[in-house]
């Protein structure tokens, strides 16, 4: 209690971004950090600059959503916090490196749903999206290279 709640989304149903209708992505995470069932608002912080809010029916819309490739699953994430915390330079190089090393698993997903709801004749789009796969790849060996260097630095 009094610890917001990281939830799976689709990103898709959420007004405040105004995506197309066929933008669906479930595996963008939020945090909700209070709901109002009176007034039927939901308090989000999501990656803008300030909080926003939504109903309860467009939460339990973005959590519910069948989409491929990541459907929410109303998935919720549990935040294990560190009983004793190193320097906060530390913790930010560290979380960032964890993150680039879990790009590559979320390419290969993608890529691996991609190939499976494209045809043959969608062979041209595929090697584009592979291309655009090592690209990426590429840059999280480099970001993940620099970020030990920063690690090594702050030690």
């Amino acid at each position: 209690m009094g610890k917001p709640a990281y939830i799976f989304a689709d990103m898709a149903y959420f007004p405040y971004l105004a995506l197309s209708e066929n933008a669906h992505f479930g595996a963008h995470t939020i945090a909700v950090f209070g709901i109002d069932e009176m007034d039927d608002t939901v308090y989000v912080a999501d990656r803008g600059k300030k909080p926003v809010t939504v109903t309860i029916e467009e939460l339990e819309r973005t959590r519910n959503s069948k989409f491929l490739p990541y459907p929410p699953k109303n998935k919720m994430l549990k935040i294990q916090y560190p009983i004793r915390t190193t320097t906060f330079e530390r913790g930010i190089v560290e979380g960032a490196l964890a993150r680039t090393k879990k790009i590559g698993t979320e390419l290969n997903d993608i890529m691996n749903w991609a190939s499976k709801e494209l045809s043959r004749r969608d062979k041209e789009v595929m090697e584009l999206l592979k291309g655009l796969q090592d690209g990426i790849l590429e840059c999280s060996k480099k970001e993940q290279e620099a970020f030990k260097a920063l690690q090594n630095t702050i030690h």
